[in-house]
C-alpha cells in the first residue's frame, strides 16, 4: 500500500469519526432538549419508555436508545439501518462496540477483572485482542 493510499484510509477514517462525533453530540443536544422542556414546563420528573429514537430528514433511524434483550443500548445507526456503533451491558460488563458495513471492527468490554479489547479487519476477522 503506497503513503498516499494509506493517506486516504486515513482521511476516510478521519471524516467517519467526525460524522459519528456529529450524532453523538446531537443525541446529547436532544437529551439536554428534552431534559430542559421537561424541567421548564412543570411535567413529572420522570419520563418513561422502553425506547427512544431519532431520525435524519428522510425519516431513517439514526440512532435508538431502548431496552434490548440484554439489557439498555445505545445505538448509532447508518444510512442503512446497520448499527456502527453499539454502547451496552452484557453480563453485568460495559461494551463498546464499533462496526462498519454491518462487520464488527472493534470490541472494548470492561471485566470485572481487567478491559477487554478486539480488532477485526474488513471482513471481521480478529486481528488483535487483549488479553
Amino acid at each position: 500500500m503506497t503513503i498516499e493510499e494509506r493517506l486516504h484510509q486515513v482521511e476516510l477514517e478521519l471524516t467517519e469519526t467526525k460524522r459519528r462525533n456529529r450524532w453523538i453530540l446531537s443525541a446529547m443536544a436532544l437529551t439536554m432538549l428534552v431534559t430542559l422542556t421537561v424541567a421548564a414546563t412543570g411535567a413529572p420528573t420522570v419520563l418513561r419508555a422502553t425506547r427512544f429514537q431519532m431520525v435524519d430528514a428522510s425519516s431513517n433511524v439514526r440512532a435508538e436508545l431502548g431496552m434490548g434483550k440484554l439489557g439498555p443500548a445505545l445505538l448509532f445507526l447508518d444510512g442503512k439501518g446497520k448499527p456502527n456503533l453499539t454502547l451496552t451491558v452484557v453480563d453485568g460488563e460495559p461494551f463498546l462496540m464499533a462496526s462498519a458495513d454491518g462487520k464488527i471492527a472493534s470490541i472494548l468490554s470492561l471485566g470485572k477483572d481487567y478491559p477487554k479489547m478486539k480488532l477485526a479487519d474488513q471482513d471481521g476477522n480478529v486481528k488483535w485482542s487483549a488479553p
